[in-house]
């Protein structure tokens, strides 16, 4: 049965140059052995190339090895076509009379001259995506980072055409799955989903963490935004009614008070250590498994202060089981406006701010890294997904493409130093 083909590329170095000679550069589909493959030529192989002692001609037979398997004709309007048959039936159905040179011996030397050649081609890929993506989340399943990459999977995998799976990958605070991710090969089909700790505060905790988010990934867009609340609880300290009061008496009391994080490098951790570094006061830290088990503490009276996740911590202050005094966001919160930030209070310089970023491989083809970004773009600015997003109590306000690469780097670039500086360490 005919095919189409535009070339054939075989083993010997004078039938390769045959195949591909008059070829201009760009896709052709050749047959390789018994695999059919849709090749892009990088570079025409002249006719006078030293392996091409004969130009090739329509009808022209092409052998492997020897064994004559069919007729190849260069490019016309419409794809070539490649009778798989003997080369006499190859000459009858062509019209040529010719009669086919012989096969020259195969040498090592035609072997390494074909090679030469056929470096001058590439496979070209797959019209991308073809496949299943994964987005691999560093954390366990129900967390605001697992459900973020949740609500984002879906549209995402309507405007593809394949399907997104969320993987959890969880461990190491996060490592474990960032260093999965950036094992991955950077072809699209692995995206990540990470915030501020595993892209920033984990390059400055841990000594080998396995990754290197400058190195190993590029940030599609920021999906959302969040900031830790520094709450109190009101039972416990009364008088402790804003930043100032707070902030007086730690320092009435060097290293008695009490605070709880999600543990050594989260997110919670690392936004009071540098409170405490930037205001000159020490305390005591309690690290806990979950940020959700130290706000409960902190309810209970078993800490004194805490800067809690502000989806864990707004629910308590609007029922007055704790205070709230400072946000350490850049301005006020959306979802609790009337709580001033720790800039407004007295420190203008002081603002981390928790976001998260869905992240490729960093060497993705440029073609696929934009197709990447305008659909993740489209999916981020869309209403539905910001309403659930919002409803997370988190700024949904995207930050898209190369603005949110440039503000991971500006992060990386200003908090490593620091958070290193400060001793935080998880060796």
């Amino acid at each position: 049965m005919d095919r189409a083909w535009d070339a054939v590329v075989l083993a010997e170095a004078d039938d390769v140059a045959m195949a591909l000679a008059d070829l201009a550069p760009g896709p052709v589909r050749v047959r390789i052995g018994a695999a059919v493959e849709t090749l892009t030529l990088a570079a025409p192989v002249p006719l006078g190339h030293k392996f091409a002692r004969r130009a090739i001609a329509a009808g022209a037979p092409v052998r492997k090895y020897g064994a004559p398997i069919g007729v190849a004709t260069p490019p016309r309007s419409r794809p070539a076509r490649m009778c798989m048959c003997t080369t006499s039936e190859a000459a009858a159905r062509s019209g040529s009379r010719r009669t086919p040179m012989p096969a020259s011996p195969i040498t090592r030397r035609s072997l390494a001259a074909a090679a030469a050649t056929l470096a001058l081609i590439r496979p070209a890929r797959a019209a991308w995506p073809d496949r299943p993506i994964r987005i691999i989340v560093p954390f366990a399943p129900g967390g605001g980072t697992d459900t973020t990459a949740r609500i984002i999977a879906t549209p995402l995998a309507e405007r593809l055409g394949q399907s997104v799976v969320v993987e959890n990958r969880p461990g190491a605070g996060g490592a474990i799955g960032m260093a999965a991710a950036a094992r991955a090969e950077p072809d699209g089909y692995t995206l990540v989903m990470g915030h501020f700790a595993t892209h920033v505060v984990n390059m400055a905790v841990h000594r080998t963490p396995g990754y290197d988010t400058a190195r190993d990934f590029i940030a599609l867009g920021i999906t959302s935004t969040s900031s830790n609340i520094l709450a109190v609880n009101p039972q416990r300290h009364p008088a402790l009614d804003s930043l100032a009061a707070f902030v007086a008496a730690a320092k009435a009391r060097p290293g008695e008070l009490s605070y709880g994080s999600a543990g050594v490098g989260s997110p919670a951790h690392i936004t009071t250590a540098m409170f405490l570094r930037t205001a000159g006061i020490t305390a005591q830290h309690v690290p806990y498994r979950g940020g959700a088990p130290a706000t409960a503490d902190l309810v209970g009276g078993n800490l004194d202060f805490m800067f809690s996740g502000a989806s864990d911590s707004i629910p308590h202050i609007r029922a007055g089981r704790l205070r709230g005094l400072a946000a350490a966001s850049r301005q006020r919160l959306a979802s609790m406006p009337e709580l001033p930030t720790v800039a407004e209070s007295g420190y203008p310089d002081f603002a981390i701010e928790i976001w998260h970023t869905l992240s490729a491989r960093r060497g993705t083809p440029e073609p696929v890294l934009a197709t990447l970004r305008q659909e993740v773009a489209a999916v981020l600015t869309s209403e539905p997904v910001r309403a659930r997003i919002t409803a997370m109590g988190v700024d949904a306000t995207p930050t898209l493409a190369e603005p949110a690469e440039a503000r991971v780097q500006a992060e990386l670039a200003r908090w490593v130093p620091l958070i290193r500086e400060a001793g935080i360490s998880t060796e």
